[in-house]
C-alpha cells in the first residue's frame, strides 16, 4: 500500500499575529437598544470640513473640470453660510426648474459624497440626456 505525506500548507505570515487581540485589548461592549447607557450611533457622521476636504478632492478629478465654478460656489456657501443650495449651475445657486442646458453642467450638492463626479451622472454636461 502506497501512502504518501502531504506537507502541511504554510501561510507567507504568522496568522496568531491576526488573530491575536489588538494591543490594551478589545473595547468594552457598547450597549444594545433598550439597555441603559445606550445612545444611539451618529447618523451623519459627516462633518462640514470633512465635506469640504471631499469637494476640494473632487475638483482635482477629471471628469468635474467642467464644475469647478459650481464646486467653488459650494465651498465658498459651505464656508461662509455652513450650508450650501441643493443645485448650481455656472457658479451660481439655482433652483432645478432655473436649469439651462446652455449655461454648462449642473452641480447636485448633498454632503453624502455619492456624488463626486456629477458629469458622470448628467452625461454631456446637462442632466440625463436632456442635452
Amino acid at each position: 500500500m502506497h501512502t504518501s505525506e502531504a506537507s502541511e500548507p504554510t501561510l507567507p505570515y504568522d496568522v496568531a499575529e491576526y488573530l491575536a487581540p489588538p494591543p490594551g485589548g478589545y473595547p468594552p461592549q457598547q450597549p444594545g437598544p433598550g439597555e441603559p447607557g445606550f445612545t444611539p450611533p451618529d447618523p451623519n457622521p459627516i462633518t462640514l470640513e470633512s465635506h469640504i476636504g471631499y469637494l476640494k478632492l473632487a475638483m482635482r478629478l477629471k471628469e468635474n473640470e467642467c464644475q469647478i465654478k459650481n464646486i467653488l460656489a459650494v465651498i465658498n456657501d459651505l464656508e461662509q453660510k455652513g450650508t450650501a443650495a441643493r443645485y448650481y449651475q455656472d457658479g451660481q445657486p439655482i433652483e432645478l426648474a432655473q436649469y439651462d442646458a446652455a449655461k454648462g453642467p449642473i452641480w447636485v450638492e448633498h454632503m453624502n459624497h455619492l456624488q463626486l463626479a456629477s458629469s458622470a451622472v448628467f452625461p454631456h454636461n446637462a442632466i440625463g440626456n436632456m442635452s
